[in-house]
Formats: C-alpha cells, structure tokens, sequence
C-alpha cells in the first residue's frame, strides 16, 4: 500500500535507495550513485508532501510523484499538455524485487493520479535499463524520446507518458 512518507522513515528511505544503487552498479546501471538520490532531495520531498513509500508490513519501496519535470521534457512531443504528474526514483528494496511489487506500485500511482483529477503521468527511466523501461511498457507507458538528463555524463533516459480514464 503506498503511504505519505514521514521524516521517521527517512533513515529506511536512504537505506533503500542505497541499496538499489548498490544493486543497479553490480548490474553495470549506473544512473545513481553516492550523490544521488541525496538526503536533502529526499527530505524536501518528504516535507512537500511528494515522498510516497510502499508499505507491506514494513517499508518495501520508494517513489516521488509531484507536478516538477525536469526542463528537459520540454524537448518532448507529449501527446497532452498540462495536467500531468510525474514518477521520480521509484526504488524497490532489492530484497522484494522480482515480485511484482513495482508493477503494484504504479498501479497503485495511476489510481492516485485519477484520483486527484490528473489526465496523464510522465516519468523517465535509464535508457539502459530494460527492466525498467520493460516495466512501463507492459503497464501500457508510451515511450516518448531520450533526454539527458545529465549532459554532463551523457547518459540518456527514456520518457514515457501514460494517458489515463
């Protein structure tokens, strides 16, 4: 169940992210690292009520879903304009990955968005990371073209959007 995360569970959020980044470096992804996801992002996103952490029993995943898009998107041909929420650094503790439990969480993400009276989502994913971008497919995310996010690394990132009911 995806619940606002509160300060008390920032340790467990860092440790999270962590661990995914340990993870996604062992499998030669290396979008984040020690600078990122950082605490005080994290912190400001838990404060502005956008931090969402994924609850069975105890913390199991990490996501942030707010109206900020990088300024990149705006090099994107988006089928819609306006009205849209994105997904930032969804992270599934690496113990609970290969469960489902992402493809449960942005589920769970589409039903907030309509919800709240959004008409689509937009996120972005490492362009080398086909379970990720694999994932957004099946849920029916369109992709929409690279970014780079970073010139500086010149790694590129895939955005997709998804139109909802």
């Amino acid at each position: 169940m995806m619940v606002l995360a509160k300060s008390k569970d920032l340790p467990a959020i860092m440790e999270i992210y962590k661990s995914c980044t340990e993870k996604m470096n062992e499998n030669g992804l290396y979008n984040w690292d020690v600078n990122y996801p950082d605490i005080k992002t994290v912190t400001q996103n838990i404060e502005s009520g956008a931090l969402f952490i994924l609850m069975e029993g105890n913390i199991k995943g990490v996501l942030c879903i707010d109206e900020n898009q990088p300024e990149v998107y705006e090099e994107i041909q988006w089928q819609l304009d306006g009205n849209f929420v994105c997904v930032h650094r969804l992270a599934i503790n690496p113990n609970f990955q290969k469960q489902g439990l992402a493809y449960k969480a942005m589920l769970e993400v589409e039903s907030w968005a309509e919800m709240k009276g959004y008409s689509h989502i937009r996120l972005d994913a490492f362009g080398e990371n086909a379970g990720a971008r694999n994932l957004y497919t099946k849920l029916g995310y369109k992709e929409k073209g690279m970014v780079h996010l970073y010139p500086e690394t010149g790694a590129e990132y895939m955005c997709f959007e998804k139109i909802l009911n």
